[in-house]
């Protein structure tokens, strides 16, 4: 069989070149498939698959669930954050071997009832609908600590006690979506997700879609006391949490302490507790020497008014070279011992929770775009009552789609801890994107065997991060 092929183009500053298109396997994602190999090492795809409803006439299926829910996380993983993505990858030879199911090159081969190709957009779209019901909600949040727990296993590194950080974070919106609202802190129409990650390592554990406006603590208690519990129950071990300024709350502080999770947090600055850190707090300027910070610590007990008891706080002032004034802040902990140096050195690497947050942000850019769309004609005439499907609740799809979008995130961070680990320095996941996953390939069929050509100029990094996948100890699945 000859390969169809023509003359695109020819640039006019060099003639001696030619663009043409030939029918040929050819793509710029073979990085799909070194994904693919990292969940299936940890049993991500097969966890999913064995919990999530599938409410599908399974005679009527074409694509199994499993193939659709790689397909929503990998086209993130690659950077396609747009469902509307997938039509013009349909026919793509990388994506289409790490999606399927089927082993051997039938991923690639016409069979007579097997997907062709990728799924389309539409179904793409009720697939997450389907993802979208109160229970698979529940199924794709487990599996965010059920996915960081299995990489901590494979490393060798679930028994050293580790902290959790909680926060939120605006999640801008276009259009008239479901309880998106105008929020004033940060000044734009917006979700106001709730998120807890796992402190250093940096994967995220949780992820709760909530109105524009609502207040920053709102639900933090539940959400926590349920990452704690899960992360515990796969066999994690919780140092404690780290919140924010705007967390601290009488019924969040006696939850956790109730529930015996350690915690330290930082407080919003007033009167009282500026007047009980003493003046040598507040002073303008501290005695510094040349070109260093000094910090200075002061201890106190202290009740807010809507507090039951007094707790621990820890003062901060530091003054850096060259400032006026001291930066001051305060911390409450429920850790009694641990020294105040030690403390701030520990919120201190909450900072990575925030790095992690943006990278998320940026890096998948998820788009929450679900809306309630009434049909009120179809081809011309009103649809029948009987025969419409029912309503969605976009809210419900929106926050399926976060969940999704997290998986992705957690995903590629696991390809980024392998890619640091090969090459002994820290990567950002979109270095990881363009150096690794965005590599072209060209994908050759003979006899019952599928060979994918890699650009050369990527032979040395797969080389060492395949090694480091194959390292991963493989989940014992039934």
């Amino acid at each position: 069989m000859v390969s169809e092929q023509y003359l695109l183009f020819q640039p006019e500053f060099n003639r001696s070149i030619q663009v043409e298109v030939r029918d040929e396997r050819l793509t710029s994602d073979a990085g799909a498939l070194l994904c693919r190999e990292a969940a299936e090492r940890l049993g991500l795809f097969a966890r999913l698959a064995s919990q999530l409803k599938d409410p599908r006439d399974p005679e009527a299926v074409t694509h199994p669930l499993t193939e659709l829910l790689r397909t929503l996380v990998l086209l993130q993983v690659q950077g396609w954050r747009d469902q509307d993505d997938v039509d013009r990858l349909r026919a793509d030879p990388a994506f289409r071997l790490a999606v399927s199911d089927r082993r051997g090159d039938r991923p690639l081969r016409e069979e007579d009832g097997a997907p062709q190709a990728l799924a389309s957009q539409p179904t793409l779209s009720r697939t997450l609908r389907t993802l979208s019901a109160p229970d698979n909600r529940s199924v794709l949040r487990q599996e965010l600590v059920g996915l960081a727990v299995e990489r901590l296993r494979s490393e060798g590194a679930l028994d050293r006690p580790m902290w959790l950080d909680g926060d939120s974070l605006p999640l801008r919106v276009h259009g008239h979506q479901d309880q998106a609202e105008y929020n004033g802190h940060y000044r734009k129409m917006c979700y106001h997700p709730f998120v807890v990650t796992l402190g250093d390592p940096g994967d995220l554990l949780g992820v709760w879609l909530r109105r524009g406006a609502v207040h920053t603590a709102a639900g933090a208690l539940d959400y926590l006391l349920e990452t704690v519990r899960r992360f515990k129950e796969l066999g994690g071990k919780v140092a404690g949490v780290r919140l924010d300024a705007g967390m601290p709350s009488q019924p969040l502080l006696v939850g956790l302490e109730d529930a015996e999770v350690p915690y330290v947090a930082r407080l919003r600055r007033n009167a009282v507790l500026d007047r009980l850190a003493g003046d040598g707090h507040r002073l303008p300027h501290l005695p510094a020497p040349e070109g260093e910070a000094v910090t200075r610590f002061t201890e106190f007990r202290y009740a807010a008014a809507s507090w039951s008891r007094k707790r621990r706080i820890i003062g901060v002032a530091i003054q850096e070279p060259g400032e006026l004034f001291a930066r001051s802040f305060y911390l409450v902990t429920s850790l009694e011992d641990l020294p105040p140096e030690e403390l701030l050195a520990l919120y201190r690497r909450r900072g990575n929770a925030e790095n992690n947050f943006g990278e998320w942000m940026t890096s998948m850019d998820p788009h929450l775009s679900s809306a309630r769309r009434t049909k009120s004609h179809y081809q011309g005439q009103a649809p029948d009552p009987e025969k419409q499907s029912p309503p969605i609740e976009p809210f419900a799809v929106n926050e399926a789609w976060l969940l999704v979008s997290a998986l992705a995130y957690n995903l590629l961070h696991i390809v980024r801890t392998r890619v640091e680990t090969a090459t002994n320095r820290g990567w950002t996941l979109q270095s990881v994107r363009e150096k690794v996953m965005k590599v072209g390939a060209r994908v050759l069929l003979g006899g019952r065997r599928v060979t994918v050509v890699v650009a050369e100029s990527a032979r040395h990094l797969w080389a060492v991060l395949w090694t480091q996948i194959s390292a991963l100890d493989p989940v014992q699945t039934e």
